[in-house]
């Protein structure tokens, strides 16, 4: 079984603690992976927690220019300047 199965086998079960402690780990092991970077932001994106998913997405854009992040990371910021928080409060 790979690493994204063993991720993915967490995140279906509402596991995310466990699916980033997974990731961190592995992370330990190859620091310079940006897929895993990746699918860190991907979990935090899912979390609505921007500025973690930002950091991870920005990682991995940094280890690898034509990651998948680069992509991501543009949506989340269209979503976040979309975002308006005034008309959500009303």
């Amino acid at each position: 079984m790979s690493l994204i199965d063993d991720v993915n086998k967490f995140l279906v079960c509402g596991k995310n603690d466990d699916a980033l402690a997974l990731l961190d780990t592995q992370i330990k092991i190859n620091p310079d992976d940006d897929e895993l970077y990746y699918l860190k932001g991907k979990i935090y994106h899912k979390q609505q927690d921007w500025k973690n998913a930002i950091e991870n997405y920005q990682h991995a854009v940094y280890l690898n220019e034509g990651s998948p992040a680069r992509e991501t990371l543009k949506l989340v910021n269209k979503i976040l300047l979309f975002y308006n928080k005034d008309v959500f409060n009303q």
